[in-house]
């Protein structure tokens, strides 16, 4: 009984998508219509993104880097700068779970020489913000950017120039929240720890490492509309078979399993006229206030929040409200955002692909 309620409490958001897809069944019978609610280009690149970035992470890559940046670091600061920026930096291309799984293990490791218990958690509360503010510039940051990317059919550059002023706020603001650390010089203890990690061999040889940044310089290549997702796909699942299968286990199957129930889910529930309309009164009371979405999707915090919100209001409403919305939410700076439309019949989600 208690592995059935643990096994519940752990994959509680799919067990919740999942039975909300069934019941909607029951409204909705199943049938070939299905297959259009699912946006497979989303699925097959996060897929493609969590067994490279896997990959990577075992490799010690990660761990080799930062070590190597330890040794030219001379204070307690700048010590926190590094670990709170890279997490920052690095979670614009492996996402913000992988950013923090690597750097704040080795933050455990390396502040309790140097910091006491409350810097500690000053810098590891620093690395969380980081690590979610960063991902947020870059479609693969985050599963929710690379879904509202190709949800929306944007290219590169007009969703880096829509997100990059707030990331610059955020860089700013992290950088000034380091002042509340001391500047200590480090210890020699920890210049040495880091100089035996710096010797150490990386896990994987050279040539698998090679595999890994084409593998991972192929998705990114999908994710800009450069190559075919399924090309893309395909040689990432077969190159992964021949070298190294195991690391399909890095996959977050939970995670793309809950994608699908919810593409279901709102695919269904956009076929019910009365929940429609209903949910057109509702946006347009909620539209006045767009940062209601933001706060829920953080007060989730869970990736298919936003995507969710925003797939229902897309697909169930109609277009105007949510026109309006942007046009009063928008920044002033000018950007190509194809959600800004006010007529015409909502599209498949896969459009643009």
């Amino acid at each position: 009984m208690k592995s059935v309620v643990s096994v519940f409490k752990e994959n509680l958001v799919l067990v919740l998508a999942v039975v909300a897809a069934s019941v909607s069944m029951l409204a909705v019978p199943p049938s070939a219509s299905y297959a259009g609610y699912i946006n497979v280009p989303v699925l097959a690149i996060l897929f493609c993104l969590m067994v490279v970035i896997g990959g990577l992470r075992e490799s010690g890559v990660f761990a080799a880097v930062l070590a190597r940046l330890l040794l030219r670091l001379g204070t307690m600061r700048q010590l926190a700068a590094v670990l709170v920026f890279a997490c920052f930096f690095v979670s614009m291309w492996v996402t913000n779970d992988v950013a923090l799984l690597t750097f704040v293990p080795f933050s455990l490791m390396a502040l309790p020489k140097v910091a006491s218990e409350k810097q500690m958690a000053l810098v590891i509360v620093l690395q969380t913000l980081a690590a979610n503010l960063g991902s947020m510039c870059t479609p693969v940051g985050n599963p929710q950017n690379l879904y509202l990317y190709f949800y929306y059919a944007m290219d590169m550059s007009s969703f880096l120039l829509l997100l990059l002023p707030y990331t610059l706020v955020s860089f700013l603001l992290l950088a000034l929240s380091l002042f509340r650390l001391p500047g200590t010089p480090i210890p020699i203890s920890v210049r040495l720890a880091a100089r035996r990690t710096r010797n150490l061999p990386v896990l994987a040889p050279s040539r698998q490492l090679w595999i890994l940044g084409g593998m991972f310089f192929l998705s990114l290549l999908a994710v800009a509309h450069v190559l075919d997702y399924r090309l893309a796909l395909a040689l990432v699942v077969v190159v992964t078979a021949l070298t190294r299968p195991r690391y399909f286990r890095y996959a977050d199957y939970r995670l793309l399993g809950t994608f699908v129930a919810f593409f279901i889910l709102v695919g269904n529930l956009s076929q019910l006229s009365g929940f429609r309309d209903l949910l057109r009164d509702i946006w347009t009371v909620m539209s006045s206030s767009w940062p209601f979405w933001q706060a829920r999707s953080s007060a989730m915090c869970r990736p298919p929040s936003s995507c969710r919100g925003l797939l229902m209001m897309r697909r169930l409403c109609c277009w105007e409200p949510i026109s309006e919305a942007w046009g009063r939410w928008s920044p002033p700076w000018p950007v190509s955002f194809p959600m800004a439309c006010t007529s015409g019949p909502v599209p498949d989600s896969r459009q643009g692909i």
